[in-house]
Order: C-alpha cells, then sequence, then structure tokens
C-alpha cells in the first residue's frame, strides 16, 4: 500500500460576516454556514484544492501594554478546515471560494470565504475559472458589492474590512 503524504494546510486569517442555518435531511444536527472575508493576505495564493483552515482575527488590541506586540491582532479558531472545493463567485474585483468542512462534529458545515482578485498574490485561478477572468470580466467591468482593498500597516500586508471603513 503506497503512503501518500498529507497536503500542508493554509491558514486564512478571516472576519465572518455572517452566518445562516443549513438544512441537511440526512443530518439531524442543526449547522450553519458562515461567511467570511480574508483580511490578512495568505502565505500563498489560494486556490481550488487547496486545504485550508480558518482563524478568525480580532484587533488590535485594545489592553493597555499592547502598543509594543508586533501583531496588534488576536486570532481565534473557529473550527473550520477543509479543502476548497470550487470559486462559487468570481467578479472583477472579488473571488469567493466555497471550503467544506472536514472536523467531525463542527457546527459549521460550510464557508464561504471572499478575498480581493489579486492573481499570484491572493488567488490562483486554474482552467475555466481563469478563461473567465481573463475574457468575460473586462467586458462586465462592475462588480456587485465592495471588496476589501489592500492596505499598507507597516505590520504586513493586511486586507482592510469594507463593512469598518
Amino acid at each position: 500500500m503506497p503512503h501518500t503524504q498529507n497536503p500542508p494546510v493554509s491558514t486564512l486569517h478571516v472576519r465572518t460576516r455572517g452566518s445562516v442555518p443549513t438544512y441537511n435531511p440526512r443530518n439531524f444536527a442543526w449547522r450553519h454556514a458562515i461567511w467570511c472575508n480574508v483580511v490578512i493576505v495568505p502565505t500563498s495564493p489560494i486556490t481550488v484544492g487547496q486545504k485550508v483552515r480558518l482563524v478568525e482575527v480580532h484587533g488590535p488590541s485594545e489592553s493597555p501594554g499592547d502598543e509594543d506586540e508586533e501583531t496588534p491582532h488576536e486570532a481565534k479558531d473557529i473550527d473550520v478546515e477543509g479543502v476548497v472545493t470550487n470559486v462559487r463567485t468570481l467578479e472583477t474585483d472579488l473571488v469567493e471560494f466555497v471550503v467544506k468542512n472536514e472536523i467531525e462534529g463542527a457546527m459549521t458545515e460550510l464557508a464561504y470565504i471572499s478575498v480581493e482578485n489579486a492573481p499570484g498574490r491572493t488567488v490562483t485561478l486554474t482552467g475555466w475559472t481563469w478563461l473567465i477572468s481573463k475574457t468575460m470580466l473586462p467586458l462586465i467591468g462592475k462588480t456587485t458589492r465592495r471588496v476589501p482593498t489592500l492596505a499598507s500597516t507597516g505590520r504586513g500586508d493586511v486586507l482592510g474590512n469594507s463593512e469598518d471603513e
């Protein structure tokens, strides 16, 4: 039996935008889907088939004495880890991916993660998705919602949250 290596897991730093219950007639547990924005540039571009873990970012911290900290944000694991299964939304400024949670017993079934469409930096599109992004998106030109923009903070690259502005 050949030995297969588990793919490395990329950590994505997100802020949750909302959640809704999911109904699955085969599963009686009350599970939900969450929508998130990626707020810190990922270490490697997000692509379909990649294994990811979501960590919710809060901050910057308001505690006294935190001014000297190297990272101004606090992170909390939200029990979502799985493979990016497909692209749900593709726009000029935004790509939304679907992550199917593989953690047994977790309350979150699906995560929809939105990230700025910066090819090679935040996303890697392949196949038909890449072709559509190069041929159709320039013709459409408009986006349906405001997308986080890259901002330089002096402490690394952070994506701005459109709801905080």
